[in-house]
């Protein structure tokens, strides 16, 4: 890896982990107040003194470690990776590799744009059927089961939960969430 210093990189989507991590999918990111986290290049976010944040927008003068040309022969993102597959509590940590590849063959433009509709998708479970209990729940399954998966659960949900109690359409929720993740191999708790 080349040690020498490039122009930092300009930040086109702070929403997006440095590493490749969807933050608009982080239960952090969904919190009102202080605590909030505006995403992985957010301001706040890169005065933490992150070394992927370090190597890649200040030293290689790229903002995502894929763009670096060294991030196939780099030991720290190899390292990094396979530690996240085997040990990250991260529920999205599980999509990693495969939105990875996605990304690299469609770019980050478009990964973006995934994941705003993963985001409108998030936002419709948490308004209509949160019921103080499950946002990291949906925030999990927002971030690794399919768009067009999710699209069909919050419809069944909807219908199945009409004119039930709030607590009653989060169970219906969840448990077509679940199923769906059984079905594709995914966990939607954190891993322990």
């Amino acid at each position: 890896m080349s040690q020498t210093k490039k122009a930092a990189a300009k930040i086109r989507f702070p929403e997006i982990g440095v590493c490749g991590l969807p933050c608009r999918m982080c239960t952090m990111f969904h919190i009102d107040g202080p605590s909030r986290c505006a995403g992985c290049k957010s301001p706040a976010r890169m005065e933490a003194g992150c070394p992927f944040h370090a190597c890649a927008i200040e030293r290689q003068g790229v903002e995502f470690c894929g763009d670096c040309p060294a991030h196939e022969s780099c030991s720290r993102w190899t390292r990094f990776r396979e530690w996240r597959a085997k040990k990250d509590t991260v529920v999205c940590s599980q999509t990693l590799e495969s939105d990875l590849e996605w990304t690299e063959r469609k770019g980050l433009a478009a990964y973006d744009e995934l994941q705003k509709e993963r985001l409108r998708l998030l936002k419709k479970m948490l308004g209509a059927f949160n019921e103080g209990r499950s946002k990291a729940h949906y925030c999990f399954a927002a971030s690794v089961l399919d768009v067009a998966g999710l699209k069909k659960i919050l419809v069944e949900a909807e219908k199945r939960g009409r004119g039930l109690e709030l607590k009653e359409r989060a169970a219906i929720l969840r448990a077509l969430l679940d199923a769906r993740a059984d079905k594709k191999g995914f966990e939607l708790r954190r891993r322990k």
